[in-house]
This record gives C-alpha cells, structure tokens and sequence, in this order.
C-alpha cells in the first residue's frame, strides 16, 4: 500500500475574463461567453462534468483565442481522465499564453498520472521557472521526485512549497510522508502535526501520525488516529489501515476485538473482494490461512505486483511470528521484505521500524 503519491489535482476552475478585452466581442456575445463560464464553472463543481464541458465548448466557439477556456474545460477533462484531451487542451491554453505556469503545473499533473514522470518533471520546472514562489508546483514536483526514489529532492521541494504557502496542508503531509520513508519518525510526526493543527480532520496526516506512532512500538497511542482517518475518508483511505489496527491491537494483548474489528471489516467488503489480496492478508492474520499457503499466495506472477504482495506478506508474517515471541523468525522474515526493496510501502517501512526497535540497527 503506497502512502507517498502524486498530490491530487486540485479542480479549481478560474473565472478570468479579462482576455475578452484584447479582442472585443459584441456585447451580447460577451454576455454569452461570461454566462457560459460561470454555469460551466457551477456545473462543474456539482458533478456535471459533461454539462461543463459543454458550456467551456460555447466559450470557446465564442471566444477561440481565450487561453483561460481551454484551461478550464481540460480540468473538467482531467477529472474525467479524459486525459489525451486534457493533454491537448493544457498544450493550446499554453500556445496561446506561454506564461500560464498554472497550466504547466496541471499538465505536469496529468503527465505524472500517465507514468511520464520525466516530461512531468520538465512540465513542473516551466512552471517554477514562470514562478518561483509556486507552492503547487513545488509541492507537485516534490510528489514526483518521490515517485522516482529522490526523497531528498522530494523533500527540498516539500520544504519550498511550506515556506511559500504555510498553510499548505498536502505539502506537510507529504513532507511528513518522505521523512517517514527515510526512518525520521520524530520528524515526520511534527509534519503531520502541523497539517492537522491546519486541518483537524486531514485523514491522510492522521494516518501519518497512527503509522508513526505503530512505527515507534505506540501500538495504543496509533489506533485512534487510524480508526479516524479510515472513518473519515473510508472511500479514500485503503483498507490496508484495518491490517495494521489489527495489529496494534494484537500487540496491546486486545486479540478477541482485534479479530471481531478485522472480520466485521473484510465481510462488509462484499462478495467482489472477498478473494483479492487484502482479504487473503486478512484471512491470514486471522487464522483461517496458515504461513505457508499465505506465502505461497503472496506470488501474483505479474511485475507489477509480484514484489509487493511479496513485500507485504514477509511483513504480515512476520509480525505474527514476533507476536507469538519468534523474533529470530520474525526478524529472517522483516529481512526478506526489505530484500524486495519496495521503499515506497508502508509494510517496508514498519519492517524497517521493527528491526531497528527489536536488533539495534539494521
């Protein structure tokens, strides 16, 4: 389960419509084009993404030199996942204004989120060589940087986009996040401490701050930050936090409601993932699979997702050999997972945490 990814695209439409200046429009025509903006904008927060697209069409037809309509209809398109129109779009509003550094940061976004980490790099630099002080796009590149395993440059743009927005929430939690990746756990916390001192209910810094304290052996002081943020967010949260409440709970000695908690979650997933991956981690922390058939299983035979799933399944069990007070076990297994070197997971990270509290150092 990945906790450091690219920031979510923030849909944050721009009402400009000065551009109409440069290039007078009948006044009817004007009326029209200034309408259409607002109700694609209105239509566009509440949902009605086509309707949206419909009306930035109407802008456009009205207006084809406005850099601005061709902005907003490809974050409405982005949101869609439409993402070669979006591509298309943010590519024509920078033609026709080659310093709307926004649209580089956007269209940085949409190239990350295709896998083309290098021109999302190159799209977020345009962007910063416009604007210094953008916090977005620092933040954005930081996310990136991170993708690629530069924690320390992830961690130099974290920092930028703090110092020039010090209100900006994602930025300390994904600042938090890098340092947690790197093992600075007091560090990490005091990030996403001040992203929820911004928001309380941040989900994603709750979950930082429940896997620091889990990381630092504060099995009671993690659960309540966990329950939280997954109550807070169920649809946005992965259902691996139910995995690692388990466990804090298992370590408190709390076994009988760890177990009644896990069963009530995987069997209100529903029939149609009662035999993925996680519910097959679950059946194995419950008992109902034993070790050598959870390893077993842990083989996807697929790339992608072959030394994950093996990654977390060297973790899982051997938090269960270190609960039944195997650590030699445990510590052969913590081992192995760190050997998949799958750095940008949280099971990595807490087997890394659980070596360094149980062996001294790695």
């Amino acid at each position: 389960m990945k906790r450091l990814t690219l920031s979510a695209l923030i849909v944050s439409f721009l009402l400009l419509i000065t551009t109409f200046a440069q290039r007078p429009l009948p006044f009817e025509q004007w009326q029209d084009a200034v309408t259409a903006y607002h109700l694609g904008v209105l239509k566009g927060y509440r949902g009605d993404l086509d309707g949206a697209i419909a009306q930035f069409d109407y802008v456009i037809r009205l207006h084809p030199n406005d850099p601005i309509a061709y902005y907003n209809r490809a974050l409405v398109e982005t949101v869609k996942r439409d993402f070669g129109k979006a591509v298309t779009d943010f590519e024509h509003a920078i033609q026709l204004n080659p310093r709307f550094a926004r649209a580089y940061k956007d269209l940085g976004s949409v190239h990350a989120n295709e896998g083309d980490l290098d021109q999302a790099i190159a799209d977020f630099d345009h962007a910063l060589k416009i604007n210094p002080s953008f916090a977005e796009a620092h933040n954005s590149l930081g996310s990136v940087k991170a993708m690629k395993g530069d924690l320390d440059g992830a961690m130099a743009e974290f920092n930028l986009a703090v110092r020039f927005d010090p209100d900006f929430g994602q930025a300390f939690d994904n600042l938090g996040s890098a340092k947690l990746r790197k093992g600075d756990l007091d560090g990490a916390t005091a990030n996403f401490e001040q992203a929820l001192r911004i928001n309380p209910r941040d989900y994603q810094a709750l979950r930082g701050e429940g896997l620091c304290k889990y990381a630092k052996g504060d099995f009671s002081g993690a659960v309540s930050p966990l329950i939280v943020s997954s109550e807070l967010a169920p649809q946005a949260t992965d259902g691996y936090l139910h995995l690692i409440i388990w466990l804090a709970r298992a370590g408190q000695g709390q076994l009988a409601s760890a177990n009644q908690e896990l069963s009530t979650y995987l069997k209100n997933r529903g029939l149609a993932s009662a035999h993925d991956w996680l519910s097959t981690i679950g059946a194995f922390l419950l008992g109902q699979i034993d070790e050598a058939g959870f390893l077993a299983a842990a083989g996807s035979g697929e790339p992608q997702t072959d030394g994950a799933q093996h990654c977390e399944a060297w973790f899982y069990a051997g938090m269960k050999r270190l609960l039944a007070g195997d650590r030699q076990t445990a510590t052969e297994y913590f081992n192995n997972c760190l050997a998949t070197r799958e750095t940008a997971f949280d099971e990595y990270i807490l087997a890394q945490a659980e070596l360094t509290r149980h062996e001294g150092g790695l």
